[in-house]
């Protein structure tokens, strides 16, 4: 008999905002997805400045999950902005770069461009 030597189980960290958060960016979003002229219901909450950018953890803003940092998002919308046109993402203020903060950047929605805040408000940018 052979002994191994067993991987421990790695344990699931749910690193996205909590049911909170997710519960204001509902009610702002309508339940709808957030992207300007996009009506499909939304799927996914879109972090403007993402986890993997350093975001979760001792070394992460602790604002990663804040309700301004995210956006209500379908699939189709979450993967272009992700994945597909991340520069024109950027100029619409639906990704953050290092040292932009999401209180302080504006970002296109349907209806405008607004500065978003914790609380689930939205302040139009004329």
């Amino acid at each position: 008999m052979t002994l191994r030597r067993t991987a421990p189980r790695r344990r699931y960290r749910n690193t996205g905002p909590g049911p909170r958060t997710r519960e204001i960016v509902a009610v702002r979003s309508g339940g709808r997805c957030e992207f300007p002229g996009c009506h499909r219901p939304a799927q996914d909450p879109h972090h403007r400045f993402e986890r993997g950018a350093g975001g979760v953890g001792p070394k992460g803003p602790t604002w990663v999950n804040d309700v301004c940092n995210i956006l209500a998002a379908c699939r189709h919308h979450n993967d272009w902005v992700s994945n597909q046109q991340p520069h024109e993402a950027w100029l619409m203020g639906w990704r953050l770069k290092p040292g932009e903060l999401p209180w302080e950047t504006p970002v296109a929605m349907d209806g405008g461009i607004f500065l978003l805040g914790n609380d689930g408000g939205k302040e139009w940018l004329p």
